[in-house]
């Protein structure tokens, strides 16, 4: 039992190993087939993709207004929340009876 135990995990494990990982073809010996290098630092580089060298990040007044105008909203919305939940208890009869 434990054998089967063992050999089920050691399946599942590979099953994952396969879902999650780069699917690589074996290397051939033909010089004609090898993928192109980058020279900076030998890794083969893929088709269509390129090495990100820098970020350009867009940070002006119309993105801090936006961004503020949201935090507002979401201010006004948790304000609200809250004072339902206060005036649910009618605070001002509550505060009247106090003898």
């Amino acid at each position: 039992m434990l054998e089967s135990q063992i050999s089920s995990t050691d399946s599942m494990n590979e099953t994952k190993k396969q879902n999650f990982s780069r699917q690589q073809t074996p290397p051939n010996n033909d010089s004609s087939q090898q993928p192109k290098t980058d020279e900076s630092n030998n890794q083969p580089q893929e088709k269509g993709l390129e090495k990100v060298t820098t970020v350009f990040e867009a940070m002006n007044f119309n993105v801090l207004l936006e961004v503020g105008a949201i935090a507002f909203v979401l201010v006004i919305i948790s304000n609200c929340a809250a004072l339902l939940c206060v005036m649910r208890y009618d605070p001002s009869s509550i505060l009247s009876n106090r003898d």
